[in-house]
């Protein structure tokens, strides 16, 4: 669970990076749309694929603006979701 989570910061900060349409709601949106860990693990792939010119630590997510905290936390929510579905199988 927690390289999930350290997955998910590195996958906010590297997409809130881009340029084009907020791809920070596009990996929300992926991720969310998972249901389980296989599909969450290359949903963090394809978009760290796409942007690896930028890495966060998770010290750094204080520094993050509001926007991408929001969108941090509603796809560690997410994922949060799919971990406990799949630990009650």
């Amino acid at each position: 669970m927690k390289s999930l989570a350290l997955a998910l910061v590195l996958g906010v900060t590297c997409l809130s990076a881009a340029g084009c349409k907020d791809p920070g709601d596009a990996f929300v949106d992926d991720v969310c749309g998972c249901t389980d860990k296989a599909c969450i693990e290359k949903a963090f792939k394809d978009h760290e694929s796409k942007f690896p010119e930028s890495k966060a630590k998770l010290g750094e997510i204080d520094k993050l603006d509001a926007k991408k905290k929001e969108q941090l936390g509603k796809a560690m929510a997410c994922v949060m979701k799919v971990g406990m579905a799949s630990e009650k199988k």
